[in-house]
C-alpha cells in the first residue's frame, strides 16, 4: 500500500473515531468494545479478526453508516438489496427506469422535474408543455 493511501485511511479512520466517539458510540478504533451478541473486545481490529474480516472492511462499514451486526457478520463483497420504486398510486417497480416507463415519462424529464420540487405524482402526471397548448405528441 502506498504512503498516500495509508494516510487517506488513516485520516478516514481519525474522521470516523472523533465522529462515533462525539455519538457515544462503544467502538472506538484501538479501545474496548463490544459486538451485538455483548462480547467484549480489545479494539476494532480484534473484533473483525474474530469475525473473519478485515479491520479496514468492518472499519468502512461503519464509516458508510452500516449498523454493528451486518458490518460483523455480512460477508466481503455483499451488497445491501437494492431500492425498490413505488409510484404515488402504490405500484412497485424494480427501477426507476420501469416507473417512468409505465407512465410515458423518460427517466431524465422524470429526474428534472423532481430536482425543480415537483411532487413524484406531478413528475410522473404532468403533460408535456406542447400537450397542454393543444398540439399533439
Amino acid at each position: 500500500m502506498t504512503f498516500k493511501l495509508e494516510a487517506a485511511i488513516t485520516r478516514k479512520v481519525m474522521k470516523l473515531d472523533d465522529r462515533r466517539q462525539k455519538n457515544g458510540d462503544p467502538c472506538f478504533r484501538e479501545q474496548p468494545c463490544t459486538d451485538h451478541q455483548g462480547r467484549k473486545y480489545d479494539s476494532i481490529s480484534d473484533m473483525a479478526r474474530a469475525y473473519d474480516l478485515p479491520a479496514t472492511i468492518v472499519i468502512g462499514r461503519f464509516y458508510r453508516g452500516w449498523d454493528l451486526k451486518t458490518a460483523l457478520t455480512a460477508p466481503i463483497g455483499y451488497r445491501r438489496p437494492k431500492t425498490v420504486h413505488t409510484d404515488h398510486e402504490g405500484n412497485v417497480f424494480n427501477t426507476q427506469r420501469e416507473m417512468c416507463k409505465a407512465w410515458g415519462v423518460s427517466e431524465s424529464l422524470y429526474r428534472i422535474r423532481r430536482n425543480h420540487g415537483m411532487s413524484q405524482k406531478q413528475a410522473l402526471t404532468a403533460r408535456k408543455w406542447y400537450q397542454q397548448k393543444g398540439g399533439q405528441e
